[in-house]
């Protein structure tokens, strides 16, 4: 009796499924190519959304890369290799369905506009939209690099986003 309880208990337990929160903490951009861009203004407002703005000041190259890592945190370090590590060219990130593409379209990047011009972009209120991710996205701290390199030089716009996941039921 008490076995089959416990084994219905573990089956409901493994086949709970709930939504979950990012809550975001902190946005950073500690370096920036001051020839392509100005320096960008962003943060996390109390509504948890990101606010971001720039301007590109000079055309990037077609050979621009895009770079996104999203690194677990263990023991209060980020070491933990979640799998989801990309680089690529930055107009083929606008086709990634779960985080680089709607993230680009929102700052005001498009097929038809890639490499993008000169001009201001930015978003005011973006949240992280958590529909495509996993249903087993696990629970953790994690921090988000995302960087450009125009022309070979490492690191011309490096962002850091620290957030926390909490499930909800």
């Amino acid at each position: 009796m008490i076995l089959s309880a416990l084994i219905v208990l573990t089956a409901q337990f493994f086949s709970v499924q709930g939504n979950f929160v990012v809550l975001l903490k902190d946005i950073d951009c500690p370096l920036f190519n001051e020839e392509f861009f100005t320096e960008p203004d962003a943060y996390i407002d109390d509504n948890n959304a990101i606010f971001f703005n720039t301007t590109i000041v000079k055309e990037l190259l077609p050979t621009t890369q895009g770079y996104l890592a999203i690194i677990g945190a263990s023991l209060g370090e980020y070491v933990v290799n979640t799998g989801f590590d990309i680089q690529m060219p930055l107009c083929d990130m606008m086709n990634e369905p779960v985080i680089l593409g709607p993230l680009l379209r929102v700052f005001g990047f498009s097929e038809d506009n890639c490499p993008p011009k000169m001009g201001v972009y930015g978003s005011e209120g973006y949240t992280l939209p958590t529909a495509t991710f996993p249903d087993d996205f696990p629970r953790n701290q994690y921090q988000s690099l995302f960087e450009l390199t125009i022309e070979e030089e490492d690191s011309n716009s490096y962002f850091e986003v620290r957030r926390t996941q909490k499930l909800t039921y």
